[in-house]
């Protein structure tokens, strides 16, 4: 390929200040290879020469984080500019270094177009400008510079997740460790003949607090692992119905305690979910604690579990695709404030239960609620007061129909 580049490089092109930048020229014509790493060398880049697309990848692939560019002829005997451009970008070692092929006028457009299709940063025809080649190269260069830049910070914002991640993980384990011993001491505790009724009973209480409590260590273990997207769901097909009426029995007593009846009206239908049903009877179990917690004493708790139509309190329609569930109380109305807040952990809600009651928590329940329904690709929301009265707080989830 008999070809010159015209022209003088510019005095004022501001181009000497590449000292840092190196650049692996492939052209199978010597002179046009000499003109190249002229131009180049001339303009502060340090330049590396091969003579074919074979010569180019074995440079490339003896240490890739050295180049910055590579700049090839299209037309070469065995491996083409395309091919090569095609390896590069393909391999993971070497696909972040930008490709600038070089091509005539008298060649078909479909060289650009298959140049781009393989992931090509530029092209440029002959003959060559120099001023033009080294303004494109900085173009190119200033965009790796920026990417390099993200990729950067990107990869040390994750090692800063992984060591959070990873010291909570820690903390956790440190503190189940010594619940599970203490429940172990008081199940040989309750297999002692000696003890009365009373202290048995004493026993399986605390028994049951301790229970409560590593149950809430692994909700937050799992809400880390959800923040920083390692949560694997480990998803089945049950009906949703036979969950809430677990978690109905299971706290039905809770609520006795408090002057509170639950109250349950679920769907005749199967109400089918595909999900993991460990981490949603969780959430219901969360969203059936507050309601207790947080109701008025001698009023009762409704739950609806179903269709969207057959949830009167539904927020807003999330089509034929979703089964609801929804939990009602007599409580103090949460304000608007707060129900922005309400599923942030760590946020204090000033809630009038609260302050007659003197409840308090750490407000990681919720957030648990909200992160593990939007992993399920599902809704969550709070209604309060609820619609037509000056009270009450209503809070709901639907999940996608298996």
């Amino acid at each position: 390929m008999n070809t010159t580049i015209p022209g003088m490089i510019s005095q004022d092109a501001g181009f000497k200040n590449n000292a840092s930048a190196r650049i692996l020229v492939v052209e199978d014509q010597p002179d046009n290879l000499f003109i190249l790493k002229e131009v180049l060398e001339r303009s502060g880049f340090d330049v590396i020469s091969a003579a074919c697309g074979e010569e180019a990848l074995q440079k490339l692939h003896k240490n890739p984080d050295t180049i910055d560019l590579v700049l090839s002829d299209i037309m070469m005997p065995g491996i083409s500019g395309v091919m090569l451009c095609e390896t590069i970008k393909a391999d993971n070692a070497s696909s972040h270094i930008p490709v600038m092929l070089i091509t005539s006028l008298c060649l078909d457009e479909k060289d650009e177009i298959k140049g781009r299709e393989v992931g090509a940063e530029d092209y440029i025809t002959r003959p060559i400008h120099p001023d033009l080649l080294l303004r494109r190269i900085k173009k190119i260069l200033d965009a790796k510079k920026t990417i390099d830049f993200w990729k950067d910070a990107c990869q040390e914002k994750e090692q800063a997740l992984t060591s959070q991640e990873w010291s909570t993980r820690m903390l956790i384990h440190d503190l189940r460790n010594p619940l599970t011993g203490a429940s172990g001491y008081l199940t040989l505790l309750a297999m002692d003949s000696d003890i009365t009724p009373n202290q048995r009973n004493l026993i399986q209480k605390i028994q049951v607090a301790l229970q409560q409590q590593t149950e809430m260590l692994q909700d937050m273990l799992s809400l880390a692992a959800a923040k920083f997207g390692r949560l694997a769901l480990e998803k089945e097909t049950f009906p949703l119905c036979d969950v809430v009426k677990e978690n109905v029995f299971l706290q039905q007593g809770a609520a006795l305690q408090r002057g509170m009846v639950i109250s349950a009206e679920m769907s005749s239908a199967p109400c089918l979910v595909h999900a993991d049903r460990r981490l949603i009877k969780r959430v219901i179990a969360n969203l059936v604690a507050n309601a207790i917690k947080h109701g008025e004493s001698d009023h009762p708790i409704e739950i609806y579990a179903g269709a969207m139509d057959e949830c009167p309190y539904a927020k807003r329609p999330a089509g034929d695709g979703h089964i609801w569930f929804a939990i009602a109380n007599e409580g103090s109305a949460i304000s608007p404030e707060d129900q922005t807040l309400i599923f942030r952990p760590f946020e204090q809600k000033n809630i009038g239960t609260e302050r007659k009651y003197g409840f308090k928590g750490a407000g990681l329940g919720l957030c648990f609620c909200w992160e593990i329904v939007k992993l399920h690709e599902g809704e969550i929301g709070v209604i309060s007061p609820i619609t037509g009265r000056e009270s009450g707080v209503v809070f709901y989830f639907s999940l996608p129909r298996a």
